[in-house]
């Protein structure tokens, strides 16, 4: 197996074995139908890109979507702080033009637009896309690469001053090709605002994550490309890339700061990427150690948030009914659908205050202060959770 970015040998340091998708929730009579995938990572030694093995088709992976970034009230209040800080970061105005790709149901395009600003949205889900629509905003229901956006140049003469990809650039398989078809729909002196959770700690290993990216390999990977990182900084665990074609801006100190410390740290290594995956081991060993010391002593826990990456390790770990009573989500798209490979009914949150179970292992360890401030009052009532990553905790 070659390097997706630079065509040299990857050498595997992970592997998690075959598991279902994270977010293949089924029906009740889906359940036998069920497929696992591998689920390997690997790392590049010239570029530093660390990639999936192997990889599940697209159509599989997006034909339908169950995370809306809205779900969360703090997610709009975060959408809406992005828009306004890019705005002024870069000086947009009403005369701007805005793409997002991988724009789910627009909670992130329609501050833009509200601020008078021409936007278009490109996603291949069909039931965002539909709530996209429902909104006002603009959206094609499809996959970005170079030939839709050889189409889009040819057909609408689009050009734009931002491009956006929330939490996106990591999922796509052929990013060559995407980078190839960012660079000709970017204006000479727009900007390319890419932001996804820093996965330099390798904690979020899933079917839909084909890359994890340092700030090393990010440089690599848009050099590449004939484009240039011209600021990155990381901001509560997510990671805001900048980027630009060359030499249009001054690239920033910050830039240089990040990779050099990542170089002292070793990301440019293969044996620190060998030591994450021990750490990936021990975590499975040090959580179901302690899933059975809590049912021995006859607590009651509950999973909360059943999300892509938490579906992973409950698989990984093979944490299901045997140590969990049921598992809740905030989504009604997935309320009373089957977790993908544990097969848990899921419930609406509310269930906890019916029954108030001991513990709660939370799923999305990436945003439990979130969490844990929107079921304080759980909390106060004795109620502990569980926190499985980066490193184990109750609180």
């Amino acid at each position: 197996m070659k390097c997706r970015n630079c065509n040299k040998k990857i050498i595997k340091f992970l592997s998690l074995g075959k598991l279902p998708l994270g977010n293949g929730f089924l029906k009740k009579n889906e359940i036998s139908l069920e497929k696992k995938y591998d689920l390997s990572v690997s790392f590049c030694s010239n570029c530093y890109l660390v990639q999936l093995i192997k990889i599940v088709p697209p159509a599989r992976l997006y034909g339908k979507t169950f995370y809306f970034p809205s779900v969360f009230e703090s997610r709009l209040k975060e959408n809406k702080e992005t828009a306004d800080y890019l705005m002024k970061k870069l000086n947009l105005s009403k005369s701007s033009s805005v793409l997002e790709v991988g724009c789910s149901n627009g909670s992130q395009l329609q501050f833009f637009q509200k601020a008078g600003m021409k936007v278009l949205g490109i996603d291949p889900a069909v039931n965002s896309a539909k709530i996209a629509h429902k909104k006002g905003i603009p959206v094609l229901t499809n996959f970005f690469n170079y030939n839709l956006a050889k189409a889009l140049e040819k057909e609408q003469k689009l050009k734009v001053d931002l491009l956006i990809g929330i939490h996106l650039l990591n999922h796509i398989a052929e990013i060559e090709d995407f980078l190839r078809g960012v660079k000709l729909l970017l204006e000479p002196k727009g900007t390319v605002f890419f932001k996804f959770y820093s996965q330099r700690e390798l904690d979020i290993i899933q079917h839909e994550h084909i890359f994890y990216f340092s700030f090393l390999s990010l440089r690599n990977l848009f050099k590449n490309a004939n484009l240039e990182m011209y600021d990155a900084e990381i901001k509560d665990g997510i990671m805001h890339i900048f980027i630009s074609h060359p030499n249009v801006f001054h690239v920033t100190k910050r830039v240089k700061n990040l990779i050099d410390e990542e170089i002292n740290k070793k990301f440019n290594k293969l044996q620190t990427y060998q030591k994450f995956a021990k750490n990936i081991e021990k975590v499975k060993k040090n959580l179901i150690k302690l899933l059975k010391k809590l049912k021995n002593q006859r607590k009651r826990i509950v999973a909360y948030s059943a999300s892509e990456k938490g579906n992973i390790l409950l698989n990984y770990c093979g944490i299901g009914d045997n140590y969990l009573e049921y598992i809740v989500d905030m989504s009604k798209l997935k309320q009373g659908l089957y977790t993908p490979g544990t097969h848990l009914l899921i419930y609406p949150p509310q269930k906890i205050y019916q029954e108030r179970p001991d513990y709660l292992l939370i799923l999305s360890w990436n945003i439990t202060e979130k969490i844990i401030k929107q079921l304080k009052d759980y909390h106060d009532t004795g109620g502990k959770f569980i926190i499985p990553l980066p490193k184990i905790k109750i609180i």
